[in-house]
């Protein structure tokens, strides 16, 4: 099944000036009827910036780990609970600062990938929990699944990123560097 497109400004605004007399609230559920999440405050903001995203929006890595940082309190009963508290995980020692944009892409994907891999172990550990605190669990399910779409989505743009980088310097996949 394909995923619909992201909900960006510019699709926001294409449904904001199709409607006769419009609203943020009408704008927003519009996108709701769809499948689509969209909050009328973010229909407003996007529209007071003139429709261009707004500065602090997150990287698709970086909202799933905020989602499962979030959710991930319901397997310890520790609100301070974090993803990487939970699975203690080992850190790569290179510094980021050595790493091309497609390394650091690559990097924080599959630091989540692992993340939500300890995660979903620890839920399996816990079977009675899916009884005893249901909203908890759904609401950690559903932050599982967004780790495992923006993992996925994290690789294909870093070996996007890593091919635009290649045909930069004249290399081709498989082949050593174009001679001069």
């Amino acid at each position: 099944m394909r995923q619909p497109p992201a909900v960006t400004p510019t699709l926001v605004r294409q449904v904001w000036e199709g409607m006769p007399n419009p609203s943020t609230r009408r704008v927003a559920q519009k996108f709701r009827q769809a499948g689509r999440p969209l909050s009328h405050e973010t229909v407003r903001r996007w529209r007071a910036n003139g429709w261009r995203p707004l500065d602090r929006e997150q990287h698709p890595l970086d909202a799933a780990r905020a989602a499962l940082d979030d959710a991930i309190p319901v397997l310890t009963s520790d609100p301070l609970t974090t993803a990487e508290s939970f699975c203690a995980s080992n850190k790569d020692d290179a510094p980021i600062d050595e790493l091309s944009d497609a390394e650091l892409i690559r990097r924080a994907s599959r630091e989540l990938a692992s993340a939500t891999v300890v995660v979903a172990q620890g839920l399996m550990l816990q079977p009675d929990i899916a009884v005893t605190r249901p909203v908890e669990v759904g609401i950690l399910l559903s932050s599982l699944a967004k780790c495992a779409q923006a993992v996925s989505a994290g690789f294909g743009q870093a070996v996007t990123m890593q091919a635009g980088g290649d045909r930069e310097r004249g290399e081709v996949s498989g082949s050593a560097p174009a001679k001069a």
